[in-house]
């Protein structure tokens, strides 16, 4: 009996760690690094979704651990509940439907994500579009600023200037609309703030 909650509970586990990996995404995550760094050059992107071609790992994944879990629960509870197989017999095949879940999760990737994801054009200028920068020069219309804001841990600084042209203090909370020309044109959180 006891071998139907660990069937149910793998299932669950799978799918829960399949939710967490949708709501927080599966890039790694790079070191941490202290200290402000210049903006990234062209071709340079601080961001995890510009390393989306990179090759997929052979070591143990959250994704592969939940899609293992949740085919081995699937298959294992069914063996359970419909035949008469004695108990390593269903371990050994739920573990066998976990291996050929995975396998068929990770052809589906190989075959349909990975080559979507690399055919797509990204617009570096855009990559950055609504994140959160602090300002630590103040920006005005006749000359431009300086904002601080962190990607996976790192901090980077750009020169800045406004999308409307009005003058920011130092210290204000902005929004990214785009990085062009060696600058990154924001717009204040408190006009964004209020289109929300």
């Amino acid at each position: 009996m006891i071998l139907h909650y660990i069937f149910i509970g793998s299932f669950t586990a799978g799918l829960i760690l399949g939710v967490f990996q949708m709501l927080f995404g599966v890039e790694r995550r790079s070191r941490r690094r202290k200290g402000v760094q210049e903006p990234p050059q062209p071709g340079s992107i601080p961001y995890s979704l510009a390393h989306a071609h990179r090759e997929i790992s052979a070591r143990i994944s959250l994704p592969s651990l939940g899609a293992f879990l949740t085919f081995f629960g699937l298959v294992g509870y069914l063996l359970f509940r419909f035949t008469v197989l004695g108990p390593v017999a269903q371990i050994v095949l739920a573990s066998i439907g976990g291996a050929l879940g995975i396998t068929a999760v990770l052809a589906l990737i190989r075959a349909w994500a990975v080559p979507s994801a690399r055919r797509e054009i990204v617009d570096e200028r855009f990559v950055l579009m609504g994140h959160l920068a602090t300002v630590t020069v103040p920006i005005s219309e006749d000359s431009p600023g300086e904002i601080a804001y962190e990607v996976d841990g790192v901090r980077y600084s750009a020169r800045a200037r406004t999308v409307n042209g009005e003058t920011v203090p130092e210290g204000s909370e902005v929004v990214i609309e785009r990085l062009e020309n060696g600058y990154a044109y924001v717009e204040a959180w408190a006009h964004v703030e209020k289109r929300l």
